[in-house]
């Protein structure tokens, strides 16, 4: 049974003995970090136009790519890299400053004596963008597992389950705990013998 609540897991200590396993996107953060790159990209014009060509009006769903939107904000991610590449520097110390903002305090907070080679960060947003928001945190160092700057299609096709198998090889996930707002999860969630699924945080005007 799903813990759902970040509250419930103070009374399992034990709980906490494993590998914990957070989601980055509005579990860890409380927004979603390839939109708010894109968001902050100048100039803005360009940006809006390439855009809507290149995300809204192509046919993505045409690829056959089973979470076809992941690799879609991949390639326009990749495309502003390339076009604008004065944008990734800014994000060096904008996304960090982003991060202080909205990052979950509670979570935070709950995991401040878990050791750091026990953390590690699941996300399928692009590691160009998390790690510059993780520098100078708590966070900064711990395992993170995102999509590479550069990926092949079939990455985008996998679960969370897969990342982490591939990850900690034949390790066990039945002492591992994931921490996650999202239903896509649901196969991990389904591993780890603690699982929890919470409400999304949301944090104002990132």
């Amino acid at each position: 049974m799903f813990r759902t609540s970040l509250a419930e897991l103070t009374a399992d200590p034990a709980a906490l003995t494993g590998r914990v396993l957070v989601d980055f996107d509005h579990t860890l953060f409380g927004g979603n970090s390839t939109e708010l790159f894109i968001a902050h990209s100048r100039p803005r014009f360009l940006v809006a136009c390439a855009d809507v060509l290149i995300r809204r009006c192509a046919p993505w769903r045409l690829t056959g790519v089973r979470k076809w939107f992941r690799l879609r904000d991949y390639v326009f991610c990749r495309i502003l890299f390339w076009l604008l590449p004065a944008n990734l520097a800014r994000w060096q110390y904008l996304g960090r400053s982003l991060f202080d903002q909205g990052v979950n305090h509670e979570l935070e907070t709950l995991l401040a004596t878990t050791p750091r080679d026990k953390l590690a960060i699941l996300t399928f947003g692009m590691a160009p963008i998390v790690e510059p928001m993780l520098r100078g945190s708590r966070w900064d160092g711990v395992l993170l597992l995102a999509t590479p700057h550069r990926a092949d299609a079939a990455h985008f096709a996998k679960g969370k389950l897969e990342m982490a198998r591939h990850a900690f090889g034949d390790e066990s996930l039945s002492s591992c705990m994931l921490i996650t707002d999202s239903e896509d999860d649901l196969d991990l969630l389904a591993e780890v013998g603690y699982p929890v699924l919470i409400n999304p945080i949301h944090s104002l005007d990132l």
